[in-house]
């Protein structure tokens, strides 16, 4: 997806204060390493906005793809997204 004219992604998230990132896959080579950039969602609601600009070194013209991953320590954890969009 060609996300140029996009400026910003926003989600509602709550967390367990753990660290997690979002990753955003870009790039015309399907091999290409996503940009991160690490949130810490609140245990109550609420909404979080990243400037896609802040994703250094992202494609935003050949957007491929998006994910919200639990990192380091292993073990259980609890993270809960809605409400997606890229705007």
């Amino acid at each position: 997806v060609d996300a140029r004219a996009l400026r910003e992604l926003v989600f509602m998230a709550r967390g367990d204060g753990r660290e997690y990132r979002v990753m955003l896959f870009s790039g015309s080579e399907a091999r290409a390493q996503p940009v991160i950039v690490t949130i810490h969602p609140a245990a109550q609601w609420s909404e979080i906005r990243l400037k896609l600009s802040g994703f250094p070194g992202a494609d935003l013209a050949h957007l491929r793809a998006l994910a919200f991953c639990a990192g380091a320590p292993a073990g259980a954890f609890q993270l809960d997204i809605d409400q997606v969009e890229i705007r």
